[in-house]
């Protein structure tokens, strides 16, 4: 199988068995600049550079698997392509009535029978990631480069988030606050986890974070757990103290329904996180009061373990007849899952937004510092283990494995061109 993706791959980066190429009509041509790929309407390459002979040309190009393609899309009524420099083509079956003459690249001369062998071995392996096998065959430097790539760009993804969060509240604490909040959720309960800190600013829970149960009877309260009626004399105390906060701040509490607890290991209970989360603030405020200064000792992460207290010292839920005899701390695991979805991306978002470099380094230098996490899409690149140290590594994997992999994006992958490249 051959398709002009492919050819898109082959002519960016050089692939050919031969080299300078040559046109139909025998001139050679050498590749200055193969061109902006264009993914918008209009020829597929952008303000190449080539030079024809002794002469150099700048301008566009246009790509298809045979010459006749050219006229099956129209492209002879678009004067967007009667001024193309080059028309590159796999095969060549016909002329172009074009009103100036454009040279045609026959290109089935100059692609190797094997890196159309080994695009066919990736697109059609129906394991994934379909190269894993092959990483040990290529340059580390290749693969660390493109990792690291990747880091930056979903680290950019996650600026844009957080900057949203920032737009929203005006404010670097309550940022911070929104970001944590929905990392608690772990995916399922994440949006809930949101909108909880959209209701409960951290303003109102810094004001009283001296005292533990009137930051839970805020927290509880506001996410719909405190509207039952309950014997247990601490939730109960709860109740009467969030009525009064309630009017106090003017809170509408979230509807209970929106949690959701099914098919959830017991640790990662929404009440329980939100126990978690009363933890934190009546225990480490400067945490959230000046959360950049606050990492810039790397000693607190480890100080981030809590464990619970009060009625969750026996209880996941609210249901006061189901006890526990488990103890779930807010573990190493937990607070390595914090640092590396948290800090590390709001370092670098203060950094970047602050025009201060300092965080923003700080953020890459946690990133190679810290153990990559192990997830089942990191286990998936368990062959290429060797190059999953850091959370650098990690987090790049996540970043390739659903938008390269799944999708079969091999020729954009510059470790799948480089496979195409070797032999």
């Amino acid at each position: 199988m051959l398709n002009e993706q492919l050819l898109y791959v082959i002519w960016k980066y050089k692939i050919f068995k031969t080299y300078p190429l040559k046109t139909i009509s025998n001139k050679t041509v050498e590749i200055l600049h193969p061109g902006e790929h264009n993914t918008n309407s209009g020829p597929d390459f952008l303000n190449a550079r080539i030079q024809l002979d002794s002469i150099q040309w700048a301008g566009n190009i246009e790509i298809h698997q045979k010459t006749s393609d050219f006229l099956k899309h129209q492209h002879q009524h678009d004067k967007n392509y009667h001024s193309l420099i080059l028309h590159v083509v796999y095969e060549h079956d016909t002329t172009l009535p074009l009103p100036h003459p454009v040279e045609i690249i026959e290109l089935k001369h100059f692609i190797a029978e094997h890196t159309i062998q080994q695009y066919n071995n990736l697109i059609k392996n129906t394991s994934s990631p379909a190269c894993i096998h092959q990483w040990n065959s290529i340059d580390n430097i290749i693969i660390n480069n493109w990792l690291s790539r990747l880091f930056v760009q979903r680290l950019e993804q996650k600026y844009q988030q957080i900057h949203q969060y920032f737009e929203q509240t005006k404010s670097y604490q309550e940022t911070f606050y929104r970001l944590f909040c929905r990392h608690l959720g772990f995916k399922v309960n994440n949006e809930t986890f949101e909108k909880l800190a959209e209701k409960l600013p951290l303003s109102i829970l810094l004001k009283h974070s001296d005292r533990l149960d009137l930051i839970e009877a805020l927290i509880y309260g506001t996410a719909g757990f405190l509207n039952k009626h309950y014997k247990d004399n601490y939730l109960t105390h709860l109740q009467n103290e969030f009525e009064f906060l309630k009017k106090k701040y003017s809170i509408e509490p979230i509807e209970e329904h929106h949690w959701k607890f099914a098919r959830m290991r017991p640790a990662n209970f929404p009440s329980l996180r939100l126990h978690q989360l009363a933890l934190f603030i009546h225990q480490f405020p400067k945490l959230f009061h000046d959360p950049a200064t606050f990492f810039t000792d790397k000693n607190n992460l480890q100080k981030l373990s809590v464990t619970p207290q009060n009625y969750f010292k026996n209880h996941l839920t609210f249901d006061e007849d189901k006890f526990t005899h488990t103890t779930y701390h807010f573990g190493e695991t937990s607070t390595h899952l914090i640092f590396i979805n948290v800090v590390i991306p709001y370092l670098f978002f203060y950094g970047k937004s602050t025009g201060n470099e300092y965080y923003q380094n700080l953020a890459l230098d946690y990133a190679e510092q810290l153990p990559a996490e192990d997830n089942a899409i990191i286990r998936k690149f368990s062959p290429a283990s060797k190059y999953i140290q850091t959370v650098t590594h990690s987090q790049a994997l996540l970043e390739l494995y659903p938008n390269y992999c799944e999708k079969k994006r091999c020729t954009e992958c510059n470790i799948g061109v480089k496979i195409l490249n070797t032999e």
